[in-house]
């Protein structure tokens, strides 16, 4: 491959990744630019409280194992719906109020799923739509979106790929590690 040809494949490559991030964004726009959150009882009662307990336990690094305010007192490090250990809640739990929490959430989740799922479909097939479609395809499919309700649900829905990714290249470590952050997620 002559290097002409290499600039015009990598031109190509990223033509396509500015395509996907743009139909992404549009999918996203009512989230992402207006600051529209998704709203249902599950948010309120799950989501947000998750979130706020490990906010306010966010300048500490001490994670309590009980939760008195939910259902009369329930564990709160033993139950995998709160996320306690799961290392992107605790980064993300950064920001000053949710609707920027769930935003970034939301972004950094998809991008996970719509990349690994795009690199399966390159080192299948050496083309750069096809990726790309996969990539769109995995960040916007209904069964992902739907999640968006259950930051537990789509952050585990978001490891899949990276999964299906690592058990195809036959690499331990990453197949390990994948599923060790599904599990901690919340949903396995």
């Amino acid at each position: 491959m002559t290097r002409d040809d290499a600039s015009r494949r990598k031109r190509e490559v990223l033509v396509w990744i500015v395509c996907a991030l743009t139909i992404v964004c549009c999918a996203w726009a009512p989230l992402l630019i207006k600051g529209l959150v998704p709203l249902d009882g599950n948010m309120i009662a799950l989501s947000y409280p998750n979130w706020s307990m490990m906010r306010t336990l966010g300048s500490t690094s001490f994670l309590p194992s009980w939760n008195p305010w939910r259902n009369m007192g329930e564990p709160f490090l033993a139950d995998p719906q709160t996320m306690a250990a799961y290392l992107p809640m605790r980064l993300l739990c950064i920001f000053p109020d949710f609707s920027m929490f769930l935003r970034v959430w939301i972004v950094v989740h998809t991008a996970l799923a719509a990349a690994f799922l795009g690199a399966m479909a390159w080192r299948q097939h050496r083309s750069a739509p096809a990726a790309v479609t996969a990539a769109v395809m995995a960040g916007l499919n209904g069964t992902f979106t739907g999640r968006a309700t259950f930051p537990n649900h789509f952050a585990a829905a978001a490891w899949l790929p990276a999964i299906l990714y690592f058990q195809q290249e036959l690499s331990p470590l990453g197949l390990g590690m994948c599923l060790a952050m599904q599990w901690l997620a919340g949903f396995p």
